[in-house]
């Protein structure tokens, strides 16, 4: 079954475009549940998996991970009967088998994974996953930094979300460069998914080999959008119409001495997108940094106000993160002895 990879920054519209392609007829794109990025990182933790306690332990961590996700999928794992059922025990074939089978159970071919930091672990996709493509979504950084202000679950506001676009771009921009020459990354603008939803998506379905369908536009359709598991308020839009002009909020929604601070601090990656700053800059990054830092919000106060349910899960996946993080790293000669 063939893999695509979604490269994107958080608070980027990567939920809105895995909706999107949710809708095609022969195209999986289930609500992110992180287990490759935490599964992956946590990786040397479980020591040789033909040893059946070290499999258990892989397997009971990734359903355990799995079941805390936010985002409603139609199978539901075992993990008696996971372990049993997966072949070779590797962490490939295990996460293969979750998205393979939730893929089948919808009736479609391929599957559209959302994760974040790609970059940090494509080696292992590109080993495993038969030289998968990546699509590489990519937003106006001040825009970002307004949503990342604005969620509620979200640590820290602009300061934090640009160093976190910046960051990100500049590792997802040489990944992109690296499979564009083998046909293997495409790039897309959210504001240019919004202004013209369906030539983007027409371009997508061409890079993945499949006809564009009309039903990936319609997300007003109860029958072609995935219901979430939980009303989250930051995702509300992503049941809408796609709404062509939700861009350009940070004009009148942060202030100059933000713009200005975003402005600084990601010029470079900004401009490789074509997105011009407004501001010229007369100021260092420090200094900018300065001006807005008693704005940075650490617990954001709208946090109270977020579902009981939807802190209990995310208490949850905490606790099943701690669990994994206290497994000890299992030394080299277990493998290689």
């Amino acid at each position: 079954m063939l893999f695509t990879f979604l490269i994107s920054s958080e608070r980027s519209g990567s939920n809105l475009l895995t909706r999107l392609v949710e809708g095609h007829s022969r195209i999986a794109g289930p609500s992110p549940t992180h287990l490759f990025r935490r599964l992956i990182a946590h990786y040397p933790r479980y020591g040789p998996l033909h040893h059946q306690e070290h499999w258990d332990a892989l397997v009971s961590d990734a359903v355990a991970l799995f079941e805390t996700r936010l985002g409603h999928w139609n199978i539901t794992l075992r993990a008696e009967a996971v372990s049993r059922d997966v072949e070779p025990r590797s962490l490939h074939a295990l996460l293969r088998h979750i998205y393979e089978k939730e893929a089948r159970a919808s009736g479609k071919e391929q599957v559209f994974v959302k994760e974040n930091h790609i970059y940090h672990y494509f080696p292992f996709l590109e080993a495993f996953f038969d030289r998968p493509k990546a699509v590489y979504l990519v937003r106006d950084p001040r825009d970002m930094a307004l949503s990342w202000k604005k969620s509620s679950g979200k640590r820290g506001c602009v300061i934090r979300a640009a160093e976190t676009w910046k960051q990100d771009q500049a590792a997802s921009l040489s990944l992109y460069r690296m499979l564009q020459p083998a046909g293997r990354s495409l790039c897309i603008r959210y504001e240019d998914l919004l202004r013209d939803p369906a030539a983007t998506l027409r371009a997508l379905c061409a890079f993945l080999g499949v006809s564009f369908e009309e039903t990936m536009l319609a997300l007003d359709d109860a029958h072609r959008t995935r219901h979430h598991a939980f009303d989250i308020a930051e995702w509300a839009n992503v049941h809408k119409p796609v709404m062509p002009e939700n861009y350009n909020k940070y004009k009148s929604e942060l202030s100059a001495p933000e713009i200005r601070f975003v402005e600084a601090l990601c010029t470079d990656e900004m401009r490789a997108f074509g997105y011009e700053p407004e501001y010229e800059r007369t100021e260092s990054i420090d200094e900018l940094r300065q001006q807005i830092l008693p704005l940075e919000l650490y617990d954001k106060p709208d946090y109270k106000n977020v579902d009981e349910a939807i802190r209990k899960r995310l208490a949850e996946r905490l606790a099943v993160l701690n669990r994994m993080k206290q497994r000890p790293v299992q030394p080299v000669s277990a493998y290689t002895g």
